[in-house]
């Protein structure tokens, strides 16, 4: 074997350190990478299902509440019970010829003028 032979296998040995090298850095960063990721979305996974729990609870609240409800209107329609029908609250707004005092003639308005 030469002396140039000998010079291009060191060469190309030491290249091939290197690119061993580098191969594992990346081997290992992207190990770190996933793990990382892995831990977030575990993290994640626990916020979103702990979420989902105090909803759920809040939905069965909801739903026992829309059922006393339910029942209390079943016992109404049993009873034949029908609420009044119209309050003097639930009426239209006023109009404006209500505005107008019928003793005098003058609109209630007209007193701030």
């Amino acid at each position: 074997m030469s002396a140039v032979q000998a010079e291009r296998i060191r060469r190309r040995r030491q290249r091939n350190r290197l690119s061993a090298s580098k191969c594992r850095l990346k081997t290992k960063e992207k190990a770190e990478f996933v793990s990382e990721e892995m831990r977030r979305l575990e993290e994640q996974n626990s916020s979103l299902l702990n979420r989902l729990k105090r909803e759920q609870a809040s939905n069965e609240k909801l739903r026992t509440s829309l059922e006393q409800f339910k029942s209390i209107d079943e016992i109404e329609e049993l009873l034949h019970y029908s609420p009044p029908a119209s309050s003097p609250r639930a009426s239209s707004p006023a109009s404006p010829d209500s505005y107008h005092d019928d003793s005098d003639g003058d609109s209630m308005l007209d007193q701030f003028d």
